[in-house]
């Protein structure tokens, strides 16, 4: 029964990721819709959603590694997932914080 769950629960992630890399997803990121208008207007929204997207699928991608560790009973599926899903939560961490607090370039 919590295979069955945790297996809803990588769909949902897993399609809110596609809905994310579609670029129309961004009231999903979390304070976005907080920050002022004119800090909203120095930050590239299609790049950071679709970023966002991909980080959200990886994630889909690492719980289904646990999945499968739970599933198949082999922990080398666990070592993975978490490798994985630490590597995405710190470069979402580092990469939004660095690359999309700069203001936009002017043309």
């Amino acid at each position: 029964m919590n295979e069955l769950i945790l297996g809803v629960m990588i769909v949902i992630v897993f399609l809110l990721g596609l809905y994310l890399l579609s670029g129309k997803g961004i009231f999903l990121i979390a304070g976005f819709n907080m920050l002022p208008k004119e800090q909203l207007m120095k930050i590239n929204q299609v790049g950071l959603c679709k970023f966002m997207g991909k980080i959200v699928v990886g994630i889909s991608i690492s719980l289904f590694c646990l999945l499968l560790s739970t599933l198949l009973n082999n922990n080398y599926y666990f070592n993975a997932g978490l490798i994985l899903l630490v590597i995405l939560v710190i470069v979402a961490i580092v990469w939004t914080s660095i690359i999309y607090r700069k203001p936009l370039r002017s043309k």
